[in-house]
């Protein structure tokens, strides 16, 4: 599995819009679910400590599956993060994960 994972401070006065964006059935998580049976679902944790900060880990099957879906949609994908843009203060990719395998790579 391949995950990517971006951290958001939000805009105050847009926090109801980003909810209603990057929630796990938002609309972000609507766009990826095009990808069929590809994208795993998104999580959008919020921090115990600054109340405008959130996470969102997004779960694709493999990073093929994902750059494939990202390529074939790329001008609905920017039209859909321009929108986005203004619900943040700061945006910033924390990086992108494979599910670690401990039979591939023992202690």
């Amino acid at each position: 599995m391949y995950r990517i994972i971006w951290r958001y401070t939000i805009n105050p006065d847009f926090l109801d819009e980003f909810l209603k964006w990057y929630a796990a059935d938002g609309e972000w998580a609507k766009f990826f679910r095009k990808s069929t049976n590809k994208y795993m679902g998104t999580d959008l944790l919020k921090s115990a400590d600054n109340p405008l900060e959130y996470l969102t880990i997004d779960r694709w099957k493999s990073k093929s599956a994902y750059e494939v879906f990202r390529a074939a949609n790329s001008t609905e994908y920017s039209k859909i993060d321009t929108l986005c843009e203004r619900f943040t203060t700061d945006e910033k990719l924390l990086g992108k994960y494979f599910k670690a395998d401990p039979s591939t790579h023992p202690n």
